[in-house]
């Protein structure tokens, strides 16, 4: 998250990189851009969602 310089406009980008054992490397990709504190939680709420709906068991007790 940033603030743009001179016109203090907020700025904020959700990335994602590679991080498991054998993967492709720390390349990065943008996966939400946010123009609004709201905008950026949003974001993070729905990546999120995904995440845990993707993963093959239950995270943090749901069930």
């Amino acid at each position: 998250m940033w603030l743009e310089d001179g016109a203090q406009v907020f700025r904020g980008r959700l990335t994602a990189m590679e991080t498991s054992p054998g993967g492709r490397g720390p390349e990065e990709v943008a996966v939400a851009l946010a123009s609004s504190p709201h905008d950026a939680v949003e974001a993070v709420r729905v990546w999120l969602d995904q995440f845990v709906g993707d993963a093959p068991n239950s995270i943090d007790g749901d069930e």
